[in-house]
């Protein structure tokens, strides 16, 4: 057995954890505890836990025990913590705090990605209505004048919209930049539940967390007993998948159960890289074709209705 497990944590382990942490966020790795509040950076949290379990071993407590009794310890940390300590300080303890926020990140830059065809199309039906508005407006109504007809139901609509272009045509702008904003400084904290695939796309990757951190410790000579006790149980499922329970299960030793479950671990990844990919390939196209669209329809029968009724206005008798 390892000597590891004989071993006690100290805070000087605890803070190296930290450390190691803290490291990855400086390198640019992104970096997800959860259980603290969201207004919290990862580094401010990780403060708080140091000073937390720090004064509960000033008062005479054990690392163990002062973790074990913290009630406000995210279960990810306390798992990457156990996987990191037992497991023999591997950096690949940490995916579990890394690999979740990664690809909440690469949600939200397929999301925004996506977005972007919409926004230009807003953009430019912006300053079309705008014109349309001014200048093909005033030219429909004078024409209706000559007639010595009522201005249309559309064409009041577009005199409605001119009288009120000082206003929409500022908050409609300030609207939208703050949109921009709430997306660039929020959005890295939302779950993406609406978007297809994406419950399965984080349970493939907590699966394969998982695999890999009971493989890691079965590598540092754990047992399998001890390893499944460290790790705890799987997040977001209440029964272990059926490829697990067979990795699991299987009369092998535990070099042959280490590989089975890297094998388990690189199928549950590449089942997360399948649905991120239908993101990046119909995502954009999806969202172009309903949202541009819709925003093209809208104005395209703004532009043309005011029209059909002025050539109905014409034909009549």
């Amino acid at each position: 057995m390892n000597t590891t497990t004989q071993q006690s944590p100290k805070m000087d382990d605890l803070i190296a954890f930290n450390q190691q942490l803290l490291t990855l966020i400086q390198a640019g790795v992104s970096v997800e505890l959860g259980g603290e509040s969201q207004a919290d950076t990862v580094a401010e949290q990780l403060s708080k836990i140091n000073s937390r379990i720090a004064l509960q071993v000033g008062l005479g407590q054990t690392v163990d025990r002062a973790m074990a009794e913290d009630t406000l310890l995210p279960a990810a940390y306390r798992v990457a913590w156990k996987t990191w300590f037992h497991g023999g300080r591997p950096i690949e303890a940490l995916n579990a705090l890394t690999t979740q926020a990664e690809a909440r990140r690469e949600m939200q830059s397929n999301v925004g990605n996506s977005l972007m065809q919409p926004l230009i199309v807003l953009s430019l039906v912006y300053f079309g209505f705008i014109y349309l508005v001014l200048v093909a407006a005033k030219q429909l109504e004078v024409t209706y004048d000559q007639l010595g007809e009522p201005p249309s139901a559309s064409l009041g609509f577009l005199i409605f919209a001119r009288e009120w272009l000082p206003l929409w045509g500022v908050l409609l702008p300030a609207v939208l930049m703050f949109a921009v904003w709430y997306w660039w400084h929020k959005s890295g904290t939302w779950s993406y539940s609406w978007l297809p695939g994406s419950s399965r796309f984080i349970e493939s990757i907590s699966k394969a967390n998982y695999a890999e951190n009971v493989a890691k410790l079965l590598d540092t000579h754990h047992s399998l007993s001890e390893s499944l006790e460290i790790v705890g149980p799987l997040e977001r499922n209440s029964a272990l998948p059926s490829i697990l329970r067979w990795a699991f299960a299987a009369e092998v030793e535990d070099s042959s159960r280490v590989n089975l479950l890297r094998f388990a671990a690189r199928t549950y990844r590449d089942s997360a890289k399948r649905e991120a990919t239908r993101w990046r390939n119909w995502l954009p196209v999806m969202l172009g074709v309903f949202l541009g669209g819709a925003m093209v329809l809208a104005y395209g029968l703004s532009l043309f209705t005011p029209m059909i009724e002025l050539l109905e206005t014409l034909t009549k008798p």
